[in-house]
């Protein structure tokens, strides 16, 4: 069997790519797109067919059924073509700017993507015969997909039942706290993994570890792996934040080791040198830094945003708790929102390291029952056994849904 790809980025190989050792995989070429996009920049034109143009729909994919495969498995993509497909999805499908408007957003403002032709082109797609599944990374994913279809009600039917919820595999780099060989005692390591550090909590961890510090003498060493890109998406920050961060690092070296970047290997060595993880963060689809954690037997200080009480909680790490739609996405669009979100992470994050200095010894229970967690909920296994049942049923008509 061949399973075509059609991006090589870090979500397809979390998910995808070579996660069926029997499967071969090939990258495919979205022919529609190099089209589209042709036309747009060597004629300065933007072609519209059917509502869609070069730039409204980025997650378009139409290959004419030029690639030779059996099955497409795109992520967060929706195919147009006759080639079965299925999409693993983070958020919802179809992913419009207008759609993903909509998640928190009262039934009344509906009345226009209920007419949208991009909008319910796409959903015909996703209620046609040639989508065979459609994978939410959560079941918040799963959640917040049933209660967009929910205002569709002539596809509801039809799409709803080919929805699951599959989660990320997980290898493990440990097999339990031991093996790690670190001393409790002296100077505790914290770390932190991600790119948009002031989405992910970034700088509140800086502000607080620097409290703790100071006022009560806590041996806190700090290790960093981030671009320090500015998010005006959630926490709202800019460049000048960023040389803030910038300065404040390079102030306290004593007890911060910062990287900018760093190969995926090297980051899962550090944190099988870390005690505790973090992602105290505003907003994160998933959280694929919690499980490398827990896998190197790090338990995870986290808020409860989106995904993540699905992979965290307070057995196996800490959660800090945020105010949240009913979708798990926090508040965060408005100044008023983004201070009460700021204010509820630094105050959780005080308690949880207070805690965590007050009895040392939590760490060694939550980190092995973090290990535990990988091994039951995420196996690589287990997760290659359900997606090549997958594949067998979408390509051979045993599981039909349209």
């Amino acid at each position: 069997m061949t399973i075509g790809f059609n991006k090589n980025k870090y979500p397809e190989q979390r998910n995808i790519i070579h996660k069926v050792a029997t499967i071969e995989y090939v990258k495919v070429r979205n022919y529609k797109r190099i089209v589209m996009n042709g036309l747009h920049n060597l004629k300065g034109l933007v072609v519209n067919q059917g509502g869609l143009t070069a730039t409204k729909d980025p997650f378009y994919f139409n290959d004419f059924d030029l690639n030779r495969v059996d099955l497409l498995h795109l992520f967060n993509y929706i195919s147009y073509g006759r080639t079965p497909w299925v999409a693993t999805f983070e958020t919802i499908l179809p992913r419009f700017e207008t759609s993903h408007s909509l998640i928190h957003a009262p039934v009344n403002t509906y009345t226009e993507p209920l007419v949208d032709p991009s909008i319910i082109k796409a959903l015909d797609q996703l209620a046609g015969p040639a989508c065979k599944r459609i994978i939410g990374l959560s079941e918040c994913s799963v959640n917040m997909q049933k209660t967009f279809l929910s205002h569709f009600p002539a596809h509801f039917p039809k799409i709803v039942p080919k929805l699951l919820c599959l989660h990320p595999p997980q290898a493990l780099m440990v097999n339990s706290w031991e093996e790690k060989a670190l001393a409790l005692e002296g100077d505790l390591h914290f770390m932190f993994v991600g790119g948009q550090f002031f989405g992910k909590g970034g700088r509140e961890v800086l502000e607080v570890f620097q409290e703790l510090r100071t006022q009560r003498g806590y041996p806190i060493q700090l290790t960093i792996v981030s671009s320090l890109t500015t998010d005006a998406y959630a926490s709202n920050t800019s460049e000048t934040d960023v040389e803030k961060a910038k300065g404040f690092i390079a102030n306290h070296k004593d007890w911060i080791s910062y990287y900018k970047s760093l190969p995926n290997p090297e980051v899962l060595r550090l944190m099988q040198k870390a005690h505790v993880g973090l992602l105290p963060t505003y907003a994160d689809t998933y959280g694929y830094s919690v499980l490398e954690f827990q896998a190197s037997g790090c338990p995870v200080i986290s808020t409860n945003v989106r995904a993540l009480p699905e992979i965290n909680n307070d057995e196996v790490g800490w959660i800090l708790p945020v105010r949240t739609h009913p979708s798990g996405e926090g508040y965060y669009a408005t100044d008023t929102e983004r201070e009460a979100m700021r204010s509820a992470i630094s105050t959780g994050l005080r308690q949880a390291i207070t805690e965590i200095f007050d009895n040392r010894a939590i760490i060694v229970e939550k980190a092995n029952k973090a290990i535990q967690h990988i091994k039951t909920k995420h196996s690589p296994k287990d997760f290659s056994d359900t997606l090549l049942k997958l594949y067998i049923e979408a390509t051979t008509g045993l599981h039909e849904h349209a």
